[in-house]
């Protein structure tokens, strides 16, 4: 396998016809780019398509797809702080923030003071976040086996262990 470098770390050349230069730069004339099959612009493009569907799905219910997040978290994980929450469901800090704010006000979580200096603020899931979570819960379930119901279970299973594979792989970008 040959090896280029990117940002200073070792990368292996793949099968996909890319050459790489010292600088660990993709060699591709941009003639020969389609942009229909780039594997990052199509995971966003689901991405994008599956937030538009879920918050169709969400919407009779006065729920967004942000509010099922942090709510999925919350039941799942338990309470943790603003930054632990903007980290488990990759939404930025002033959106997580807002979130927070505006299902605070719907009486879903509440913040507590978690130390005796008052710094450290968890945020926690309240008995009507339950509910609310437990309504909404199957309409994001079905909403998702809906986007995957044309795949077979060995290529939902071959899908979501690729999906793992590579988010393990960039995790931690090389150009840091």
């Amino acid at each position: 396998m040959a090896l280029s470098k990117l940002g200073g770390n070792p990368i292996p050349k793949y099968g996909m016809g890319h050459e790489y230069n010292e600088k660990g730069w993709c060699q591709m004339d941009p003639q020969d780019f389609e942009l229909s099959e780039f594997i990052p612009h199509l995971v966003r493009r689901m991405s994008a398509h599956l937030s538009k569907s879920l918050a169709e799905a969400l919407k009779p219910f006065g729920q967004t797809p942000n509010t099922w997040r942090i709510l999925l978290h919350l039941v799942s994980h338990g309470s943790c702080t603003l930054t632990e929450l903007c980290g488990y469901t990759l939404l930025d800090q002033s959106t997580s923030s807002r979130t927070v704010d505006k299902v605070e006000a719907e009486g879903l979580v509440r913040r507590v003071r978690q130390n005796k200096d008052g710094r450290t603020i968890l945020i926690e899931i309240t008995d009507h976040g339950r509910d609310v979570y437990k309504t909404i819960f199957p309409i994001a379930m079905a909403q998702g086996d809906w986007a995957l119901s044309r795949i077979s279970q060995d290529e939902l299973n071959q899908f979501r262990s690729t999906l793992k594979s590579i988010l393990d792989t960039i995790r931690i970008s090389p150009y840091k």
